[in-house]
């Protein structure tokens, strides 16, 4: 699954992508090999088996081998499309996704990823329902509840931000970037003091750590740079 570390857009967390999608895709080889090893031909183990020659320069190889043999597999067209993302492929995302969800309408992982493509996309609409899909499917789905709160405070709605960023909080009390994210949203809502006792909070949450303050470093900016939001400016600014 697409992991989201950033307060920013959704498609900006995609820090340890590479990594997430190798892993993935190496669960789903030997899961699909055990499987082919088990009730198939020998020539399909010997392609599976090739599958190792093609691990060089394309994540999406092996998902593409094991869609060949069997199309319906819709783990592999989830890691296909995670893939593609991280590629930068965003309608080739998009479309395995969407066809991983025909096959298996109750894959959260699935929707929370198809959020992402659509938000690079520009799709913040679609994004917004994909996002709602997956936190419906798994209502304890934390990065589609923190991707969606993020989308609705960029969308300037504010409230609706608030209630997102609560139920990850629930889900995971330590979540600071949730935390930092309620304290910029609370101030949309004009709710000053709050926001000044989250935006606290999310320090100590975080261990004061650098992160943190990076992000606060580039709110800061935004808020410098935006009209009528002086207000969260200054607020950001005790923090650093």
């Amino acid at each position: 699954m697409i992991c989201c570390h950033e307060t920013r857009c959704a498609l900006c967390c995609r820090s340890h992508m590479g990594c997430i999608v190798k892993l993935q895709i190496m669960w789903l080889c030997l899961l699909v090999l055990c499987s082919f090893l088990m009730h198939s031909p020998h020539s399909r183990v010997y392609t599976l088996l090739k599958m190792q020659t093609v691990w060089d320069n394309s994540p999406c190889r092996p998902c593409r081998h094991a869609l060949r043999m069997n199309p319906s597999h819709f783990r592999a067209l989830k890691l296909l499309g995670s893939a593609l993302y991280a590629q930068g492929d965003l309608q080739g995302a998009c479309t395995a996704l969407q066809s991983a969800l025909q096959l298996n309408p109750a894959y959260a992982d699935a929707y929370c990823d198809l959020g992402c493509a659509l938000c690079a996309l520009g799709r913040v609409e679609d994004a917004k329902e994909a996002f709602g899909n997956a936190a419906r499917v798994n209502p304890k789905h934390v990065e589609a509840l923190f991707n969606l709160g993020n989308l609705h405070r960029q969308s300037n709605e504010c409230k609706s931000a608030v209630q997102c960023y609560d139920s990850v909080l629930a889900l995971n009390s330590q979540h600071w970037r949730s935390m930092l994210n309620k304290a910029v949203a609370l101030m949309g809502l004009h709710e000053d003091r709050a926001a000044q006792l989250a935006l606290k909070q999310a320090y100590t949450l975080s261990g004061h750590n650098a992160a943190l303050l990076e992000e606060v470093a580039s709110l800061s900016k935004m808020a410098q740079s935006s009209t009528g939001m002086q207000g969260l400016a200054e607020l950001l600014h005790t923090v650093r």
